[in-house]
């Protein structure tokens, strides 16, 4: 037997495997796939129990197609016409496109649309985006002279609210107390008056204008994928895009984290070694983020045509982040897509840059932070109270 790959390369099976479960744990271990969302066709059926699978025979040539989510799959061509009578998204990799790495190839069709936006999200996403492009060019003009007041390397951008200013205070004073100078490299978006003044009081570079990125809420969120959550969520995209359109290389980050080094030089040097275009915070065993597990709170990012490319993608998706009340898994999906054609990407380690998931396991087993952290971040926490206790306990709380 042989199983196809979404990236058309063949994989031999063993002849000592005979179930699905058995054959979902070898696809596992050999391309990496988790077993959740694998799906296996013969031909125009798919393969769902050992008896089908028997049935197809020694010399069967099974198809694998990934499920992402609830309605978007990547597959090889052959698998294409089966799935479309099933559901609406499909996208077809070639191994072909990903070793050539053209940008011709990699901003071609298919495209990339998650979903279909619902007439209320389509109107409320429209409320943010007309005031950023009416705003656009003047504010990439403005942009770019704040970035020439700060470091020539890589800087760091992030935004936040009124609601949100401990975090931000919380992050200042972990990199005045370990003597990083972050205000020469760091370019903050809050997103209403007083968020900006106090930035602006603690030495920290500012943009804000209160229009580009619309009406947003002052209140912190009440808890992950709340409707405050939601609307900041535009904010965060649309830095980055204007971000890509101003020019370098740059981290974009949470406030809700806490630094002990600068990870910039380490970060720079990890992506020349592997010509990378983006790196990722991992985020941890969560089903919903497979199979890449990218965080979307913590990430470092070229600037050149394949990224900006990509995260316009993530841009047009907008009214589906709307939807979720999320963004991570819109990353995810268009992550995962565009790496096959080409896109270079690194999840960064877990023990240096640490994740919620890993301070929940710490936590859970009454250990201290490994030695060799660079960075943590504060996620997976219900909400702004519980992140402050868990940084207490770590001894992560500078502002007391």
């Amino acid at each position: 037997m042989i199983v196809i790959l979404p990236s058309e390369e063949r994989v031999p099976v063993p002849d000592g495997i005979r179930t699905i479960g058995q054959l979902h744990q070898f696809l596992f271990e050999t391309a990496g796939f988790p077993t959740s969302i694998l799906r296996l066709f013969n031909k125009s059926d798919e393969v769902t129990t050992d008896s089908e699978l028997a049935a197809a025979g020694d010399d069967a040539v099974i198809d694998l197609a990934l499920q992402v989510g609830d309605g978007f799959t990547i597959c090889r061509s052959a698998t294409r016409d089966v799935l479309d009578s099933q559901q609406s998204e499909t996208f077809v990799p070639h191994r072909s496109l990903k070793k050539a790495r053209r940008l011709d190839h990699f901003v071609g069709p298919p495209g990339i649309r998650l979903g279909s936006e619902q007439d209320e999200n389509k109107e409320h996403a429209s409320r943010f985006r007309v005031p950023f492009e009416e705003h656009r060019r003047k504010r990439v003009r403005v942009l770019r002279e704040k970035r020439a007041q700060l470091d020539s390397g890589p800087i760091v951008v992030s935004t936040f609210n009124w609601g949100f200013r401990q975090m931000f205070e919380n992050w200042a004073a972990s990199c005045d107390h370990h003597k990083i100078d972050s205000r020469n490299f760091t370019l903050l978006f809050p997103t209403d008056e007083r968020a900006d003044a106090l930035a602006r009081d603690l030495g920290f570079v500012t943009y804000f204008d209160g229009n580009s990125y619309g009406d947003l809420p002052t209140e912190a969120a009440g808890a992950f994928g709340d409707r405050i959550f939601g609307q900041m969520l535009f904010a965060k995209i649309a830095m980055t895009m204007d971000m890509l359109d101003v020019g370098g290389d740059f981290l974009r980050q949470d406030v809700d984290l806490i630094w002990a080094k600068d990870p910039r030089g380490d970060l720079a040097t990890r992506m020349d070694r592997q010509s990378l275009d983006m790196q990722f915070m991992y985020d941890g065993p969560s089903a919903i983020h497979q199979p890449l597990h990218y965080n979307s709170g913590f990430i470092f990012i070229r600037s050149n045509s394949f990224s900006r490319h990509m995260w316009k993608t993530v841009f047009d998706n907008y009214g589906q982040i709307l939807a979720e009340r999320a963004e991570q898994r819109v990353i995810n999906v268009v992550a995962h897509c565009l790496r096959e054609r080409g896109l270079r990407m690194e999840r960064l380690p877990e023990l240096r840059y640490i994740n919620g998931h890993v301070i929940s396991r710490l936590l859970r087993n009454k250990a201290e932070l490994p030695k060799e952290w660079s960075v943590v971040h504060a996620s997976w926490t219900s909400d702004i109270d519980r992140k402050i206790v868990n940084m207490k306990k770590f001894g992560l709380w500078y502002l007391d």
